[in-house]
């Protein structure tokens, strides 16, 4: 997941490399990811060709194995950002967190993307993975024309009913619930409790850490201008495009909208 910090920042890695101790080749991997969180105590995301440390409150663990750097034909589903990111938007994609990678991942000339990606894996008795696809000074195309202000967050559990069988499957604790938002089906799943735990406090350190925390919270449905949207710290994609409803209000007071607006640790 490291391709944009070695590639535009390999003085940084082998300065980071050679204070802990390890072989300064400016070749970030495996064995600097593990040096860098014993680090700095916590986890991790790669930001602006750097390690960026979270409040990790939390005992959630986010993962770098997985990129979007490069498509298999070749292509890119990011480009470079003009302006350090202003806004966290939310989503929802895939099954689980890997299958949602896979989808991006083989698009094949469609060119979409997310920073991070967050559900069960079903490779390790499904416990709850975060995943950091992109850098988040690259812009990932998950919100149209709000893309270049954006970082993007998907949340991995099918949200409708059709998929419930298939859901469920992958360890997702959910029912049938009544959609208590203004747009989308009447019915939907309900949001497995143990991944809006792990999510709100991912959610919480990434906006500390990315320093949005001084703006509010967009807690509601309604529809904004690029311009307005900037001037909050996390939305869901619904405030992007009236014709999306994700993240509705019946998840989204679990997620964002369950978190304070002045900066304070979460717990």
């Amino acid at each position: 997941m490291f391709e944009h910090m070695n590639k535009s920042n390999p003085v940084y890695v082998k300065k980071m490399q050679k204070d802990l101790g390890l072989k300064a080749d400016g070749i970030a991997g495996p064995n600097t990811l593990k040096a860098v969180k014993e680090h700095f105590g916590c986890e991790v995301i790669s930001h602006n060709g750097q390690f960026l440390p979270l409040n990790n409150s939390f005992n959630y663990i986010v993962e770098h194995d997985l990129s979007l750097y490069e498509l298999p034909d070749g292509t890119k589903n990011w480009r470079f950002r003009k302006t350090a990111p202003e806004t966290i938007c939310m989503h929802w994609g895939g099954l689980n967190a890997r299958h949602c990678y896979m989808v991006f991942y083989n698009s094949n000339g469609n060119h979409v993307s997310s920073h991070f990606l967050i559900g069960r894996d079903p490779r390790d008795n499904n416990r709850i993975e975060i995943l950091q696809c992109l850098d988040t000074s690259l812009v990932a195309y998950h919100a149209g024309k709000f893309n270049g202000a954006s970082v993007g967050i998907d949340i991995c559990q099918h949200p409708e009913t059709k998929f419930q069988k298939k859901t469920e499957s992958f360890g997702y604790n959910t029912e049938v619930i009544k959609n208590t938002g203004a747009r989308g089906p009447e019915e939907m799943m309900s949001l497995d409790p143990e991944l809006a735990e792990h999510a709100r406090a991912f959610i919480h350190d990434l906006r500390v850490a990315l320093s949005l925390d001084h703006k509010p919270i967009l807690r509601s449905e309604e529809t904004l201008s690029i311009n307005e949207l900037t001037e909050y710290s996390i939305v869901s994609h619904m405030n992007v495009s009236k014709k999306k409803w994700d993240i509705c209000s019946t998840w989204a007071k679990d997620l964002h909208w369950a978190l304070e607006d002045s900066p304070q640790a979460y717990s």
